[in-house]
């Protein structure tokens, strides 16, 4: 990956080459009904021209940029395809402002992004965005996050919005940005065209860690598909890069959830995730 200012524009230009070989099937826990359905080889480049502006209450990014790859699926019906070209044009928004009086804080956060695509001859175009309100107190924190997205058109399986997994270094966001990640459930619990999410995470300032709550679905809307539910606690760092031995930009994660319904309903998994952000 390589990001840095244009000389001309007032624009941060970043591109991303990628080469993946992808098997959520042979994950340490299997998610039910998944099979081979996210199993791809895949490689492409991403770019991206955005836009920043500093304002009072916080940085308002503005983003737009193309995808070129190709993808090979493992099995399947697609996997008779054998490799597709693959193309999009996204465009992507982001505000967050905070504001403060004496020992109170509060904030919004405020993120869009929309995706036209085709894979192969088919078409396709995804929605997904997110609103989130937050209060301090001193040292401690709650806040509240919305989730929602919708897929139209023929967006083949590793296209859908997949529920579980953690971030990965290695994939642009075209490829990110159709999962919904919840480190403590394996990639591909639910898929489907729809994504609905809430959160609430509460940080004190007398505990480790912070505490979560979270309600998920993916799905297609029919009758019969349920949400998802689990507790636990996160703690989440974004550390920045160190040039002098040219260290990238990383964030952590690590924490341990209990999962109240199917299906993984009683299980208490853990996790730590490590991601390089150069």
């Amino acid at each position: 990956a390589w990001r840095g200012p244009t000389a001309v524009l007032p624009l941060d230009l970043s591109l991303h080459l990628f080469d993946a070989r992808e098997r959520p099937s042979r994950q340490p826990e299997e998610a039910p009904g998944l099979g081979r359905a996210l199993d791809v080889d895949r490689r492409g480049g991403e770019l991206v021209a955005a836009w920043e502006r500093r304002t009072r209450p916080g940085p308002l990014r503005l983003a737009g940029g193309a995808y070129l790859g190709r993808v090979e699926a493992a099995a399947g019906p697609n996997a008779l395809a054998g490799t597709l070209d693959e193309r999009s044009l996204f465009a992507e928004a982001d505000w967050r402002p905070r504001w403060s009086r004496g020992v109170l804080s509060w904030g919004v956060d405020l993120a869009a992004r929309g995706e036209s695509a085709e894979t192969g001859d088919l078409g396709w175009d995804r929605l997904r965005g997110e609103l989130g309100l937050g209060v301090g107190y001193r040292d401690s924190s709650l806040r509240a996050s919305w989730t929602a997205g919708r897929i139209g058109g023929d967006a083949p399986a590793w296209h859908l919005f997949q529920l579980g997994g953690v971030s990965s270094s290695l994939l642009p966001e075209t490829v990110e940005s159709a999962r919904l990640l919840v480190p403590a459930l394996p990639l591909g619990t639910q898929l489907g065209d729809e994504l609905s999410a809430f959160r609430v995470d509460l940080d004190l300032d007398a505990l480790p860690l912070p505490l979560f709550w979270g309600r998920y679905e993916v799905g297609s809307g029919l009758p019969g598909e349920r949400a998802l539910e689990l507790a636990g606690a996160e703690l989440r760092l974004r550390l920045g890069p160190v040039p002098l031995v040219r260290l990238p930009a990383l964030d952590l994660t690590l924490g341990a959830a209990y999962v109240f319904d199917d299906p993984f309903a009683d299980d208490l998994n853990a996790w730590i995730g490590l991601t390089w952000r150069p």
